[in-house]
């Protein structure tokens, strides 16, 4: 049996136990709403065909000793791209989730379209020469960027932060042709860093949480009943693009941002904004350890702003925590119009900074949401790595081929009918 031969109750179970990591047999009946005998069958089917591993007896329950299921992980690969700011990832992951290879270096060539996208086209191909894996046991290629997409089409429209090169970039079509692998799919980096904290992160568990990505630009990830929210046209989740003010310092952000608009949260709390204010300020004369960058704007790095705070240089510590306090109250906004069970930081800025960024958001956006709810705002650091958008989009690869299979086996049990039963028994799966 091959895995586009399945019903679509086999394939609930393959992603259950796929996404679940490993169960048991009465797990995987709960996790896919069969009855204990129906899944007791069908993973007997699926063992026996080389899809799952029977792991053997797990802990005593209730006097019997039940059998642990996990998917092997040889069952398919995917690639996973992250086309960052100032970085370009690319990772190789297994049907379990593993990470088998790894790669991560900074965004080459000057950030030229053409010569990025054959860069991290060739590095994804020189990973499975190196493993001895084909193309065929790559079942989707999924792309993260950072900046405005249209992931119908597979098109960046703009990468302002990066160039102004990336404008209507065909980054899908490009992937395709230089790996040869059919299943290509774009998706806005925030949005792969959420598919990733769901998987492996500080969102396991949750329906309804909010992904705020803070380093070179922000933006958002936002899950509502345990999807993702993509909005028309791909846009949802630009919480950089939104205008807001400090109420502390009264002042009317006035910076021009990346976008063309004025006083955008990214054009005052990222990490472009803040090199560029600790620059300004460097130029003006301010009394900071950053000073010895003077005339030098390229020296001023987030990660030196950072080092220069941890070491208690005031202005420093007021440049983080001034960025913190309006991050935050972007923050009250989402949980005011959400309602989030939790809201995840992440990104190199806000990983890098830690407590001392965090600690000013969760103040901030306290101190801004409704007075019903503060007691109950869960705001935390994301606690994976850079890789995170890279392998979000790999499982977001294997979630388009496990949709693919699942409405080809609807359309064979309609033409020709089926020895198993056809129809999902997971309420959340779209069959049309």
């Amino acid at each position: 049996m091959k895995l586009s031969d399945m019903s679509i109750t086999q394939l609930d179970c393959i992603d259950a136990l796929r996404l679940s990591g490993s169960l048991t047999k009465a797990q995987l009946a709960h996790h896919t709403g069969l009855s204990l005998s129906r899944a007791s069958h069908i993973a007997r089917e699926l063992v026996s065909n080389g899809f799952v591993q029977d792991l053997g007896p797990t802990l005593q329950t209730r006097g019997r000793k039940a059998s642990l299921l996990q998917i092997r992980p040889e069952v398919a690969y995917a690639v996973g791209i992250d086309l960052g700011s100032e970085f370009v990832r690319v990772v190789l992951v297994d049907f379990a989730g593993s990470t088998t290879s790894r790669h991560e270096e900074s965004m080459p060539f000057h950030g030229d379209p053409a010569a990025v996208i054959d860069g991290v086209a060739s590095k994804a191909s020189e990973m499975m020469r190196t493993q001895h894996m084909t193309r065929q046991e790559v079942v989707g290629v999924g792309v993260a960027a950072t900046g405005i997409i249209d992931p119908a089409s597979g098109t960046c429209l703009t990468m302002p932060v990066l160039a102004k090169s990336w404008t209507n970039i065909p980054v899908v079509e490009g992937i395709r042709s230089k790996l040869r692998i059919e299943r290509v799919f774009l998706e806005d980096s925030p949005r792969a860093m959420a598919i990733s904290e769901m998987a492996f992160g500080a969102a396991r568990g949750l329906n309804d949480f909010v992904l705020v990505n803070i380093g070179h630009s922000m933006g958002s990830g936002i899950v509502v009943n345990g999807k993702v929210l993509r909005g028309t046209g791909g846009i949802a989740g630009e919480l950089g693009h939104i205008r807001i003010a400090d109420p502390i310092t009264r002042m009317e952000q006035s910076s021009v941002c990346c976008c063309g608009n004025i006083g955008c949260l990214e054009s005052v709390a990222s990490g472009w904004a803040m090199k560029k204010q600790a620059a300004d300020a460097v130029q003006q004369g301010v009394n900071s350890s950053l000073s010895s960058t003077k005339g030098n704007d390229a020296k001023i790095t987030i990660q030196r702003i950072i080092e220069a705070a941890q070491h208690d240089d005031k202005y420093a510590c007021n440049l983080i925590s001034g960025a913190g306090r309006v991050i935050g109250i972007a923050i009250s906004f989402l949980i005011n119009l959400l309602g989030p069970q939790r809201v995840i930081v992440g990104g190199g800025l806000a990983q890098g900074a830690g407590d001392l960024l965090l600690n000013p958001i969760i103040d901030s956006a306290r101190s801004q949401a409704l007075p019903w709810i503060r007691s109950g705002i869960d705001i935390r650091l994301s606690e994976l790595d850079s890789y995170s958008a890279a392998i979000g989009s790999a499982l977001i690869a294997f979630e388009r081929w496990i949709g693919e299979l699942r409405k080809n086996a609807r359309k064979r049990y309609l033409n020709q009918g089926s020895d198993h039963v056809a129809f999902s028994s997971r309420p959340d799966v779209e069959l049309t």
